[in-house]
C-alpha cells in the first residue's frame, strides 16, 4: 500500500493525521470474519455469559412486571420504578465490565468476576463521561467531528478494563489504536449494527405471529404484550449484549496485535489532547445549558 502524506485540514475542528506507516495500515479481517469469530466464542461460552447477564435480565423483568402491579399510592410506584431503574443503571455497567473481563481472561465464577468488575466501576464511568463529553462537543461542531471522535474513542472501555489505563490516557490510547483505521472500524460497526437490526426485525415478526395465535385463542392483549416484552428483553440481554461486546473486543485485540504498545506522543499528541479538551469543554457547556433550560421549563 502506498504511503500518502495528508495535508492539514483548513477546518480548525479537525485534528490533522500524520503520515501512515506500513505497520499501521495493515488491513484487518473482514466484518464477516470478525462476526463468525465472535459467534463461535459466544457459542462456546454461552453458559458463562448467561450467568453473567442474569442479574441484568432479572432487573429488566422486574421493571416489566411493574406494569402488571396496581399501586394504591402513585408515589410508591414512582419510588419503586426509580429505585429499580437506578439499580439497573449501575448493574448494566458492572455486567458490561464483567463480560469484557471474561472475554479477556476466561475467569470462572460469577461472584469472583463481579467482585473484580466492581473495582473498575468508577474508572469506567469517569472515562465514559469524558468520552461522551468529547463526542457531544464534536457533534456541536458540525456533526462530522463528533462522528470521527466517536470512532476514535471506540475502544476506551477495553483500555480501562484490560490495560488498566485511566483518564485522558485512555482517550489518547484509543485514539492511537483507531488512527488510520477509521474507515474499516466504521464499516465493521455498521455491519454489526445491521446484523443486529435484521435479527430484531425477524424477532418482531416472530413475536407478532406468536401473539396473533395467542389472541386468536382468547389470551388478553396485556398478557401477550408482557410476553413480547419478556422475549425482547431475553434476546437483548442474553444474545445482543454479549455478542456485540465480543465482536468489538475482537477488533480491539486485532488492532492491538497490529500496533503493539505504541504511545501517542510529540506534537501530534499535544494537538489531539488539546482538541479533546476543547470538545469536552463544549460538551460540558451543552449539558449545563440543557439542565438549566430543562429546569426552567419544568418550573
Amino acid at each position: 500500500m502506498e504511503q500518502q502524506n495528508q495535508q492539514p485540514s483548513s477546518d480548525p475542528t479537525m485534528v490533522p493525521v500524520p503520515p501512515l506507516s506500513p505497520l499501521e495500515t495493515a488491513r484487518l479481517s473482514t466484518s464477516k470474519e470478525f462476526f463468525w469469530q465472535a459467534w463461535d466464542f459466544y457459542k462456546n461460552h454461552y453458559r458463562a455469559f448467561a450467568s453473567i447477564v442474569m442479574p441484568l435480565f432479572l432487573l429488566n423483568v422486574a421493571i416489566l412486571l411493574l406494569d402488571f402491579v396496581t399501586f394504591s399510592n402513585p408515589t410508591v410506584e414512582k419510588v419503586a420504578l426509580g429505585t429499580l431503574t437506578l439499580i439497573l443503571f449501575v448493574v448494566s455497567f458492572i455486567v458490561g465490565i464483567a463480560i469484557v473481563l471474561y472475554i479477556a481472561k476466561q475467569e470462572e465464577g460469577t461472584t469472583h468476576i463481579y467482585s473484580r468488575s466492581a473495582k473498575f466501576l468508577w474508572a469506567f464511568v469517569f472515562v465514559l463521561l469524558l468520552q461522551q463529553l468529547a463526542v457531544m462537543g464534536g457533534f456541536v461542531l458540525l456533526i462530522i467531528p463528533g462522528v470521527l471522535t466517536a470512532i476514535y474513542l471506540t475502544f476506551t472501555s477495553y483500555m480501562v478494563i484490560v490495560e488498566g489505563k485511566r483518564g485522558m490516557d485512555v482517550l489518547m490510547g484509543s485514539w492511537l489504536l483507531a488512527k488510520d483505521y477509521l474507515g474499516q472500524i466504521f464499516v465493521k460497526m455498521l455491519f454489526i449494527g445491521l446484523v443486529l437490526l435484521v435479527a430484531i426485525l425477524l424477532g418482531l415478526v416472530a413475536i407478532t405471529v406468536i401473539n396473533s395465535g395467542f389472541l386468536a385463542v382468547g389470551v388478553s392483549s396485556s398478557v401477550t404484550g408482557g410476553f413480547s416484552g419478556l422475549l425482547s428483553i431475553a434476546f437483548q440481554t442474553f444474545i445482543m449484549t454479549p455478542l456485540s461486546i465480543i465482536y468489538m473486543f475482537s477488533i480491539y485485540k486485532a488492532l492491538r496485535a497490529i500496533k503493539g504498545e505504541q504511545v501517542l506522543d510529540g506534537e501530534y499528541a499535544l494537538h489531539v489532547r488539546k482538541w479533546l479538551k476543547i470538545y469536552m469543554a463544549i460538551g460540558a457547556v451543552v449539558i449545563f445549558l440543557m439542565l438549566v433550560f430543562g429546569a426552567t421549563w419544568v418550573m
